[in-house]
């Protein structure tokens, strides 16, 4: 499997088939002897940031924290293990109501889309 290629930039679904956005990033472990596995993916403006480089990832933490707090300086992380289907979209076996991605969701209707009217 080519990660960059089939994982990176993919459209996630959820157990039901809501889309939750786009994979911005994995999380490798390297251990000495062993082949490099994927433990996560990662989600999030952070990340995507940090593809850009250091700076740009460091700015987009400080943005994200002034306004969405501290937790919201790290990037969301869902186990590869929840990975369901790899095809053209990669589908979870998660359901996004009861994952942090609601939580942004949630915090970005009242903070942003409510106060413009949307």
């Amino acid at each position: 499997m080519d990660l960059v290629r089939d994982i990176l930039d993919k459209q996630l679904l959820d157990q039901n088939g809501v889309k939750m956005g786009k994979i911005d990033g994995l999380l490798l472990v390297v251990e000495a002897g062993r082949q490099p596995h994927v433990t996560h993916i990662q989600l999030g403006a952070v990340v995507l940031a940090r593809r850009l480089g250091s700076l740009c990832g460091r700015i987009v933490e400080e943005i994200a924290a002034r306004f969405g707090g501290e937790e919201r300086r790290h990037p969301i992380m869902i186990p590869w293990s929840k990975i369901a289907d790899i095809g053209v979209d990669i589908e979870l076996a998660i359901d996004s109501r009861k994952s942090p991605l609601s939580d942004v969701a949630n915090w970005l209707n009242r903070k942003i889309t409510a106060r413009f009217g949307g």
